[in-house]
Protein backbone atom coordinates (compact mmCIF):
# COMPACT_ATOMS: atom_id res chain seq x y z
CA UNK A 1 0.00 0.00 0.00
CA UNK A 2 0.99 3.78 -1.12
CA UNK A 3 0.69 5.34 2.09
CA UNK A 4 1.51 9.71 1.85
CA UNK A 5 1.27 11.41 5.42
CA UNK A 6 1.19 15.64 5.65
CA UNK A 7 3.05 16.48 8.64
CA UNK A 8 3.33 19.83 7.66
CA UNK A 9 2.80 22.14 10.88
CA UNK A 10 5.34 24.56 11.36
CA UNK A 11 6.14 23.60 15.44
CA UNK A 12 7.61 20.55 16.79
CA UNK A 13 6.22 18.45 19.97
CA UNK A 14 4.42 15.36 20.83
CA UNK A 15 1.96 15.26 17.64
CA UNK A 16 5.22 14.95 15.49
CA UNK A 17 6.68 12.77 16.97
CA UNK A 18 3.60 10.69 17.03
CA UNK A 19 3.85 10.35 13.03
CA UNK A 20 8.05 9.92 13.40
CA UNK A 21 7.08 6.63 15.75
CA UNK A 22 3.78 5.50 13.21
CA UNK A 23 5.35 6.25 9.84
CA UNK A 24 8.76 4.03 10.64
CA UNK A 25 6.92 1.10 11.78
CA UNK A 26 4.45 1.30 9.00
CA UNK A 27 7.53 1.55 6.35
CA UNK A 28 8.19 -1.96 7.04
CA UNK A 29 5.21 -3.66 5.28
CA UNK A 30 3.97 -0.80 3.43
CA UNK A 31 5.88 2.72 1.38
CA UNK A 32 5.17 5.74 2.84
CA UNK A 33 5.91 9.24 1.77
CA UNK A 34 6.00 12.39 4.03
CA UNK A 35 5.70 15.83 4.02
CA UNK A 36 7.11 17.47 6.72
CA UNK A 37 7.78 21.67 7.49
CA UNK A 38 9.59 21.70 10.40
CA UNK A 39 13.35 21.46 10.24
CA UNK A 40 13.79 19.27 13.37
CA UNK A 41 10.81 17.07 12.60
CA UNK A 42 12.19 16.46 9.02
CA UNK A 43 15.84 15.46 9.74
CA UNK A 44 14.40 12.68 12.33
CA UNK A 45 12.30 11.47 9.40
CA UNK A 46 15.53 11.67 7.32
CA UNK A 47 17.12 9.43 9.85
CA UNK A 48 14.86 6.42 10.30
CA UNK A 49 16.15 6.13 6.82
CA UNK A 50 11.87 7.16 5.43
CA UNK A 51 10.98 8.54 2.03
CA UNK A 52 10.46 12.29 3.37
CA UNK A 53 10.24 16.00 1.74
CA UNK A 54 10.62 19.01 3.11
CA UNK A 55 7.45 21.69 2.50
CA UNK A 56 6.91 25.46 2.55
CA UNK A 57 5.29 27.88 4.62
CA UNK A 58 3.11 31.13 3.66
CA UNK A 59 0.37 31.45 1.28
CA UNK A 60 3.17 31.13 -2.20
CA UNK A 61 4.72 28.30 -0.11
CA UNK A 62 1.65 26.45 0.29
CA UNK A 63 0.51 26.92 -4.06
CA UNK A 64 3.84 25.57 -4.33
CA UNK A 65 3.21 22.60 -1.77
CA UNK A 66 0.10 21.81 -3.40
CA UNK A 67 1.67 21.25 -7.19
CA UNK A 68 4.85 19.27 -6.08
CA UNK A 69 2.16 17.33 -3.82
CA UNK A 70 -0.48 16.10 -6.68
CA UNK A 71 2.20 13.45 -8.08
CA UNK A 72 3.11 11.76 -5.10
CA UNK A 73 -0.73 11.80 -4.33
CA UNK A 74 -1.83 10.60 -7.13
CA UNK A 75 -0.58 7.45 -6.80
CA UNK A 76 -1.16 6.80 -3.09
CA UNK A 77 -3.54 4.67 -1.81
CA UNK A 78 -4.21 6.18 1.38
CA UNK A 79 -3.90 9.84 2.49
CA UNK A 80 -3.29 11.00 6.15
CA UNK A 81 -3.39 14.36 7.33
CA UNK A 82 -1.86 15.05 10.95
CA UNK A 83 -3.44 18.15 12.32
CA UNK A 84 -5.33 21.11 11.71
CA UNK A 85 -3.01 22.24 8.27
CA UNK A 86 -2.81 19.20 6.87
CA UNK A 87 -6.31 18.73 6.93
CA UNK A 88 -7.01 22.07 5.17
CA UNK A 89 -4.21 21.33 2.41
CA UNK A 90 -6.15 18.09 2.15
CA UNK A 91 -9.33 19.83 1.70
CA UNK A 92 -8.26 22.30 -0.92
CA UNK A 93 -7.03 19.11 -2.52
CA UNK A 94 -10.47 17.60 -2.87
CA UNK A 95 -11.62 20.62 -3.91
CA UNK A 96 -8.80 20.80 -6.90
CA UNK A 97 -8.14 17.52 -7.17
CA UNK A 98 -11.21 15.13 -8.33
CA UNK A 99 -9.03 12.29 -8.08
CA UNK A 100 -8.71 12.89 -4.01
CA UNK A 101 -12.01 11.88 -3.61
CA UNK A 102 -11.50 8.42 -4.62
CA UNK A 103 -8.68 8.12 -1.89
CA UNK A 104 -8.79 6.73 1.46
CA UNK A 105 -8.42 9.87 3.43
CA UNK A 106 -7.57 9.66 7.61
CA UNK A 107 -7.85 13.14 9.35
CA UNK A 108 -6.12 13.47 12.62
CA UNK A 109 -7.67 16.10 14.94
CA UNK A 110 -4.82 16.57 17.54
CA UNK A 111 -6.09 20.12 19.12
CA UNK A 112 -9.17 21.77 20.30
CA UNK A 113 -8.69 25.11 18.17
CA UNK A 114 -9.11 23.76 14.73
CA UNK A 115 -9.98 27.06 12.18
CA UNK A 116 -11.54 26.31 9.00
CA UNK A 117 -12.81 23.31 10.37
CA UNK A 118 -16.62 23.86 8.67
CA UNK A 119 -14.85 24.16 5.16
CA UNK A 120 -12.14 20.54 5.84
CA UNK A 121 -16.26 18.83 6.72
CA UNK A 122 -18.13 20.60 3.85
CA UNK A 123 -15.10 20.02 1.38
CA UNK A 124 -14.26 16.68 2.78
CA UNK A 125 -18.13 15.23 2.83
CA UNK A 126 -18.46 11.71 3.59
CA UNK A 127 -14.68 11.38 1.94
CA UNK A 128 -12.28 11.31 5.21
CA UNK A 129 -12.65 9.56 8.34
CA UNK A 130 -11.51 11.69 11.18
CA UNK A 131 -9.38 9.99 14.47
CA UNK A 132 -8.99 11.36 17.52
CA UNK A 133 -6.32 9.95 20.13
CA UNK A 134 -8.71 10.62 23.64
CA UNK A 135 -12.11 10.51 24.76
CA UNK A 136 -11.60 14.32 25.56
CA UNK A 137 -11.31 15.11 21.46
CA UNK A 138 -13.60 12.53 21.11
CA UNK A 139 -16.01 14.40 22.60
CA UNK A 140 -15.48 17.76 21.00
CA UNK A 141 -15.77 16.78 17.46
CA UNK A 142 -19.35 15.17 18.59
CA UNK A 143 -20.35 18.47 19.46
CA UNK A 144 -19.17 19.56 15.91
CA UNK A 145 -21.55 16.87 14.54
CA UNK A 146 -18.38 15.08 13.50
CA UNK A 147 -17.51 11.00 14.62
CA UNK A 148 -14.62 9.91 14.60
CA UNK A 149 -12.71 6.86 15.85
CA UNK A 150 -10.18 6.87 18.92
CA UNK A 151 -6.53 5.74 18.06
CA UNK A 152 -4.37 6.52 20.62
CA UNK A 153 -0.82 7.43 20.22
CA UNK A 154 1.88 5.31 20.72
CA UNK A 155 4.98 5.09 22.16
CA UNK A 156 8.60 3.67 22.16
CA UNK A 157 10.09 1.66 24.96
CA UNK A 158 14.05 2.43 26.13
CA UNK A 159 16.38 -0.40 24.98
CA UNK A 160 17.35 -0.82 28.48
CA UNK A 161 15.41 0.12 31.51
CA UNK A 162 17.51 1.08 34.62
CA UNK A 163 16.28 0.35 38.12
CA UNK A 164 14.48 3.08 39.47
CA UNK A 165 16.99 4.84 41.62
CA UNK A 166 16.42 8.13 43.69
CA UNK A 167 18.47 11.38 42.42
CA UNK A 168 19.81 13.99 44.18
CA UNK A 169 18.03 16.00 44.90
CA UNK A 170 14.83 14.90 43.30
CA UNK A 171 14.46 15.95 39.73
CA UNK A 172 10.89 17.05 38.12
CA UNK A 173 10.85 16.84 34.83
CA UNK A 174 7.97 19.20 32.39
CA UNK A 175 8.83 18.00 28.78
CA UNK A 176 6.56 21.14 27.09
CA UNK A 177 7.25 23.84 24.44
CA UNK A 178 7.53 26.88 26.29
CA UNK A 179 4.16 28.26 25.65
CA UNK A 180 1.16 30.00 27.81
CA UNK A 181 -1.53 26.84 27.93
CA UNK A 182 1.25 24.88 29.22
CA UNK A 183 0.90 25.86 32.32
CA UNK A 184 4.47 26.06 33.57
CA UNK A 185 4.14 29.46 35.33
CA UNK A 186 1.92 27.66 38.02
CA UNK A 187 4.17 24.43 38.01
CA UNK A 188 7.06 26.90 39.06
CA UNK A 189 4.65 28.57 41.98
CA UNK A 190 3.85 25.09 43.13
CA UNK A 191 7.80 24.12 43.34
CA UNK A 192 8.02 26.90 45.96
CA UNK A 193 5.07 25.85 47.93
CA UNK A 194 7.35 22.00 47.63
CA UNK A 195 8.48 20.94 51.14
CA UNK A 196 11.72 18.97 49.08
CA UNK A 197 14.51 19.98 47.78
CA UNK A 198 13.65 19.20 44.47
CA UNK A 199 14.80 20.34 41.49
CA UNK A 200 12.58 21.47 37.78
CA UNK A 201 14.20 20.57 34.58
CA UNK A 202 11.64 22.56 32.15
CA UNK A 203 12.56 21.02 28.47
CA UNK A 204 11.25 22.17 25.35
CA UNK A 205 11.24 24.87 22.49
CA UNK A 206 10.96 28.27 23.36
CA UNK A 207 7.91 29.63 21.14
CA UNK A 208 6.89 32.18 23.07
CA UNK A 209 9.49 34.74 24.19
CA UNK A 210 7.94 36.89 26.30
CA UNK A 211 6.28 33.74 28.27
CA UNK A 212 9.99 32.62 28.90
CA UNK A 213 11.14 36.26 30.05
CA UNK A 214 7.74 35.61 32.77
CA UNK A 215 8.96 32.54 33.84
CA UNK A 216 12.53 33.92 34.25
CA UNK A 217 11.40 36.84 36.38
CA UNK A 218 8.86 34.23 38.50
CA UNK A 219 11.56 32.19 38.95
CA UNK A 220 13.89 34.62 40.17
CA UNK A 221 10.92 36.86 42.39
CA UNK A 222 10.59 32.62 44.04
CA UNK A 223 14.41 32.57 44.53
CA UNK A 224 14.05 29.29 42.96
CA UNK A 225 17.32 30.38 40.87
CA UNK A 226 18.93 27.26 41.91
CA UNK A 227 16.18 24.93 41.63
CA UNK A 228 14.70 25.74 37.99
CA UNK A 229 16.38 24.94 34.56
CA UNK A 230 15.22 25.99 30.71
CA UNK A 231 16.47 23.85 28.16
CA UNK A 232 15.80 24.11 24.49
CA UNK A 233 14.01 20.33 23.33
CA UNK A 234 16.43 17.76 22.57
CA UNK A 235 16.31 14.65 20.40
CA UNK A 236 18.31 12.85 23.63
CA UNK A 237 15.17 13.65 26.13
CA UNK A 238 15.30 9.84 26.96
CA UNK A 239 18.14 10.43 29.38
CA UNK A 240 15.81 13.11 31.12
CA UNK A 241 13.21 11.05 31.27
CA UNK A 242 15.88 8.27 32.36
CA UNK A 243 17.47 10.41 35.30
CA UNK A 244 14.08 12.04 36.55
CA UNK A 245 12.25 11.03 38.82
CA UNK A 246 8.90 12.48 38.86
CA UNK A 247 6.77 13.64 34.96
CA UNK A 248 4.75 16.54 35.54
CA UNK A 249 2.24 17.54 32.87
CA UNK A 250 1.19 21.32 34.04
CA UNK A 251 -1.27 21.99 30.80
CA UNK A 252 -4.33 24.15 31.50
CA UNK A 253 -7.43 24.78 29.65
CA UNK A 254 -6.57 28.52 28.56
CA UNK A 255 -4.37 30.24 26.20
CA UNK A 256 -5.31 27.37 23.27
CA UNK A 257 -5.45 24.67 25.49
CA UNK A 258 -5.79 21.93 26.72
CA UNK A 259 -4.01 18.78 25.94
CA UNK A 260 -5.87 16.27 23.51
CA UNK A 261 -3.75 13.77 24.45
CA UNK A 262 -0.91 14.08 27.04
CA UNK A 263 2.10 12.35 25.03
CA UNK A 264 4.70 13.23 27.96
CA UNK A 265 2.57 10.75 30.33
CA UNK A 266 2.96 8.20 28.26
CA UNK A 267 6.88 8.88 27.73
CA UNK A 268 7.13 8.81 31.70
CA UNK A 269 5.12 5.71 31.90
CA UNK A 270 7.42 4.30 29.11
CA UNK A 271 10.40 5.32 31.93
CA UNK A 272 8.27 3.57 34.85
CA UNK A 273 8.01 7.05 36.16
CA UNK A 274 5.67 8.40 38.02
CA UNK A 275 2.85 11.05 36.53
CA UNK A 276 1.01 14.03 37.68
CA UNK A 277 -1.54 16.47 35.78
CA UNK A 278 -3.75 18.92 36.15
CA UNK A 279 -7.08 17.40 35.58
CA UNK A 280 -8.68 18.66 32.00
CA UNK A 281 -8.44 17.53 28.52
CA UNK A 282 -6.93 14.55 27.43
CA UNK A 283 -4.82 13.31 30.59
CA UNK A 284 -8.03 13.19 32.49
CA UNK A 285 -8.79 10.31 30.38
CA UNK A 286 -5.40 8.82 30.35
CA UNK A 287 -4.10 8.41 33.84
CA UNK A 288 -6.01 6.60 35.99
CA UNK A 289 -6.42 8.54 39.50
CA UNK A 290 -4.06 7.01 42.61
CA UNK A 291 -2.95 3.65 40.66
CA UNK A 292 -0.63 5.35 37.82
CA UNK A 293 -0.59 8.70 38.44
CA UNK A 294 -2.48 11.55 39.99
CA UNK A 295 -4.46 13.85 38.79
CA UNK A 296 -4.94 17.57 40.46
CA UNK A 297 -7.80 20.10 40.50
CA UNK A 298 -6.90 22.52 37.26
CA UNK A 299 -4.56 25.24 38.51
CA UNK A 300 -4.69 24.29 42.09
CA UNK A 301 -0.81 25.09 43.12
CA UNK A 302 -1.18 24.04 46.55
CA UNK A 303 -2.86 20.37 45.61
CA UNK A 304 0.02 20.28 42.78
CA UNK A 305 2.63 20.76 45.83
CA UNK A 306 1.35 18.53 48.03
CA UNK A 307 0.83 16.07 45.63
CA UNK A 308 5.13 16.50 44.54
CA UNK A 309 5.73 15.79 48.46
CA UNK A 310 3.75 13.03 48.37
CA UNK A 311 5.53 11.20 46.00
CA UNK A 312 9.13 12.55 46.57
CA UNK A 313 8.92 11.52 49.94
CA UNK A 314 7.61 7.62 49.30
CA UNK A 315 9.61 5.91 47.70
CA UNK A 316 7.19 2.59 47.16
CA UNK A 317 4.45 4.97 45.92
CA UNK A 318 6.89 5.96 43.21
CA UNK A 319 7.70 2.91 42.40
CA UNK A 320 4.43 1.21 42.17
CA UNK A 321 3.05 4.41 40.42
CA UNK A 322 5.22 4.04 37.99
CA UNK A 323 5.52 0.18 37.35
CA UNK A 324 1.56 0.01 36.94
CA UNK A 325 2.14 2.92 34.16
CA UNK A 326 4.33 0.95 32.31
CA UNK A 327 1.94 -2.25 32.62
CA UNK A 328 -0.26 0.24 30.71
CA UNK A 329 1.68 1.27 28.06
CA UNK A 330 2.49 -2.34 27.21
CA UNK A 331 -1.06 -3.38 26.70
CA UNK A 332 -2.53 0.00 25.18
CA UNK A 333 0.40 2.26 23.88
CA UNK A 334 2.95 -0.14 22.05
CA UNK A 335 3.88 0.67 18.29
CA UNK A 336 2.55 -2.88 17.10
CA UNK A 337 -0.64 -2.50 18.89
CA UNK A 338 -1.15 1.75 17.67
CA UNK A 339 -0.04 0.71 14.29
CA UNK A 340 -2.18 -2.16 13.77
CA UNK A 341 -5.09 -0.21 14.42
CA UNK A 342 -4.53 2.60 12.19
CA UNK A 343 -4.17 -0.02 9.33
CA UNK A 344 -7.16 -1.88 10.43
CA UNK A 345 -8.88 1.70 9.95
CA UNK A 346 -7.37 2.16 6.80
CA UNK A 347 -8.90 -1.24 5.32
CA UNK A 348 -12.07 -1.21 6.86
CA UNK A 349 -12.51 2.72 4.41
Amino acid sequence: MNIVILSNASGYGGSERTIEIIAKKIAEQHNVHIYAENKNHFKVLLGHGLSVDTTKSGILGMISNLYFMRKKLLESDCVIGNTNKAGFYIAIMNCLFPFMRRKRTLIFVRDFQWRFLRFIRFALGNNASYCVTTKAAFEYLLNQGIHSDIISNPVNLPSHLEPNQKSHPPIILCPAMISRWKGIDLLIRSLSLTKNDCQLIVIGNHVDGAYLSELKLLVEQLDLNKRVLFLAYSKNIDSYYSQCTLVVNSSISDFGGPETFGRTIIEGWAFSKPVVSFDCGGPSYLIDNGINGFLVSEGNVEELALTIDNILSDNELAKKLGFFGYQKVLSEYSVEIIVNKLIEKINSQ
